[in-house]
């Protein structure tokens, strides 16, 4: 390789010097002036490839060049580079810099360059490049994309869920319409009557139905939940032991309990729920024999991991993870595995709700899911739910203490939803219970109702959305005409939209539609404090 020599020719005997002081100076200057540059920078020709000049740099991260192409010495490869910018430097850029950015092969860093033609002391045309390493920059706006993506994502799963919610709502208002009609014609016939089973059939098809929206509204975190303190370890325990019935011989289920698992705040049933949808994914996972690990612990989130995933925020965490052996996914699946009803299992064999349920409990409890998985190795979902330090004996001493007081006699019961149908099968499901109705369309029709009636009104049973205003606040300007009147909200959502400030807690009762008659009378016997309709 040609180089630019560290010190000029030295001068022999006899001869005429032919380099001056000032070109020594010019020399020595211009080296350290390269060398004293911290980024790679070379210089080759653009017919052969041949290096010719290296500075300092490029020998710390590649070592000394001795001779070679400048592809192989950089990129090691046998053969020029097809990203070369040789050809597009001296058609385009003539006497112009060049920019553009490439990861090295070698040394996995990305570079920005510079590439430029100069002329050469021998008057040919050759490629000067500057490489300015820009790799934790990449890695920073690779970060920032991922964390975008993960926004982006979350944002789809929260106007899904909305949407999911909506439907689920329109959907029980008519199932509730369904339910009480056959209700009262199954309660009109005799189980001989040709028309009693095609009923039946009928009412448990909507229950079926009832049961998809349930679901829906899991997802769009919607659904009636009761929190309860638990110890997480002894939770999961259950749920293991009962899921160690269904496995097969060939399958291995582990539990690992952490030694300090921590406590969490949530709905046995959405704990048990979230269990046995990733036990049934991780079954689904790994076919006829493999291994299915379930296991606790807690664990402390600092600012650096939860600035990698979005919705997570630093604290004490209760953790317990399923992991599996078996077929694992690819970034494709990854990318989808939280939406509804998507699936990879054949037609029939799933609905695709299992691990968008899953998603909608563990957000709805404040929570994040991690999952990691590796394509023919194995899939880990890790729950994360924050760790809840109050007094578990005080939740159980308070759940013991209190009875609701007695009340009866004829009832007077002042029903409010702008459903027309729903407020007719309510209406007459009330007056078979043995109550007196008042029904009202909208809030100003319940008000007016309610200054004009003489005598007292016992209960509200109201729809919590209403045209106008909302469910507590009707229930707040009726109680200035009745006082005693107590109230049962009822909705196509769950009891968490409600709005419940300013609302004594003995007002806080709630049915979700869609509702037999069995269920509003006790609901109602609840909001009363009777024992009897």
């Amino acid at each position: 390789m040609r180089r630019l020599p560290r010190k000029p020719p030295e001068e022999k005997p006899g001869h005429v010097s032919v380099i001056s002081e000032d070109l020594r100076l010019a020399h020595e200057s211009l080296l350290a002036i390269f060398d004293g540059i911290d980024e790679p920078v070379y210089v080759s020709d653009m017919d052969t490839h041949e290096l010719l000049f290296v500075n300092r740099a490029i020998e710390s991260f590649f070592g000394p060049p001795s001779g070679q192409k400048c592809y192989q010495y950089i990129q090691q490869r046998t053969e020029p580079c097809p990203f070369c910018t040789n050809d597009k430097i001296r058609r385009e850029y003539q006497g112009r810099s060049y920019i553009w950015e490439f990861r090295n092969e070698k040394n996995n860093h990305w570079y920005r360059c510079i590439d430029k033609t100069i002329p050469w002391p021998d008057g040919r045309l050759v490629r000067y490049e500057m490489a300015i390493d820009i790799t934790d920059r990449k890695m920073a706006e690779q970060e920032r994309e991922k964390l975008w993506e993960e926004l982006a994502h979350a944002q789809k799963m929260e106007s899904i869920g909305r949407l999911a919610g909506g439907i689920a709502h329109d959907y029980n208002n008519m199932l509730a319409v369904i339910f009480g009609h056959t209700n009262i014609a199954l309660g009109r016939l005799k189980p001989d009557s040709p028309l009693y089973n095609d009923l039946r059939m009928i009412k448990e098809a909507a229950e079926r139905s009832a049961a998809l929206t349930r679901q829906l509204l899991i997802f769009s975190r919607k659904q009636n939940v009761f929190p309860q303190l638990l110890d997480l370890n002894e939770a999961v325990e259950k749920t293991t032991r009962m899921l160690s019935r269904l496995v097969d011989e060939n399958i291995d289920l582990i539990w690992k309990p952490g030694k300090r698992a921590g406590r969490v705040r949530i709905d046995p049933l959405q704990l048990d729920q979230t269990l046995v949808n990733l036990f049934t994914n991780a079954h689904d996972a790994v076919g006829d024999t493999g291994r299915i690990i379930i296991e606790t612990g807690t664990v402390e989130l600092d600012d650096t991991f939860c600035a990698s995933r979005a919705g997570c925020t630093p604290g004490e965490y209760a953790m317990f993870t399923v992991s599996d052996n078996g077929c694992g996914m690819d970034d494709r699946v990854l990318s989808q595995l939280f939406e509804p009803f998507f699936t990879t299992k054949e037609s029939g064999k799933g609905t695709g709700m299992g691990l968008s349920i899953v998603y909608g409990i563990v957000r709805q409890n404040g929570g994040f899911i991690d999952v990691s998985s590796i394509p023919g190795r194995g899939t880990a979902f890790h729950v994360y739910l924050p760790c809840c330090t109050e007094d578990i004996r005080a939740e159980i001493f308070a759940e013991k203490t209190g009875a609701p007081a007695t009340a009866g006699g004829n009832l007077t019961i002042l029903l409010v939803d702008d459903e027309a149908m729903i407020r007719d099968i309510a209406h007459r499901m009330l007056e078979r219970l043995g109550y007196t109705v008042m029904p009202a369309s909208t809030p100003v029709e319940a008000i007016r109702l309610a200054r004009e009636y003489a005598g007292t009104i016992d209960l509200l049973l109201a729809d919590v959305v209403l045209p106008g205003i909302n469910g507590r606040e009707l229930a707040d300007a009726l109680l200035a005409i009745h006082p005693g009147m107590k109230t049962l909200f009822v909705s196509g959502y769950s009891a968490n939209i409600i709005p419940y400030h300013g609302l004594p807690d003995n007002r806080l009762h709630f049915l979700q539609k869609p509702f037999s008659m069995k269920a509003l009378a006790i609901k109602i016997r609840e909001a009363l404090g009777t024992s009897e309709p």
